[in-house]
């Protein structure tokens, strides 16, 4: 979430967004929703749906895209953590993903206004 630089601490660049996540832990025997309100390379910042105690390491998921993180807690402050990444982003498989081309997507968007426009 931040890092040293010349004895300043920077904080790395975030993306607002608001997905839903998994937070689960003992080897995904305990899981709860989550949502994501923000996310940078090195970390997240997540709403908790559920009082349950966490654990200081868990695991993160976000089923939408498809990306599984291990975090550790870095700050809580009443429903929200701060959680920075232990290790890279790794991408699951998943059969119900639908990758869109941006050329796909502009031939969709163009047909369906020209069929407005008749």
């Amino acid at each position: 979430m931040t890092k040293l630089t010349n004895n300043k601490r920077e904080r790395a660049a975030r993306q607002r967004m608001l997905k839903t996540g998994k937070i689960s832990y003992s080897d995904g025997a305990i899981s709860t929703q989550c949502i994501i309100r923000d996310m940078s390379p090195t970390g997240a910042r997540l709403q908790l749906v559920n009082d349950i105690p966490l654990p200081e390491r868990f695991n993160l998921e976000i089923p939408s895209e498809g990306i599984v993180m291990d975090c550790f807690i870095r700050r809580r402050d009443g429903d929200q953590i701060g959680v920075s990444f232990e290790s890279p982003i790794v991408v699951k498989e998943s059969n119900n993903r639908q990758v869109v081309r941006p050329s796909v997507m502009r031939a969709q968007q163009t047909g369906i206004l020209r069929r407005k426009a008749l």
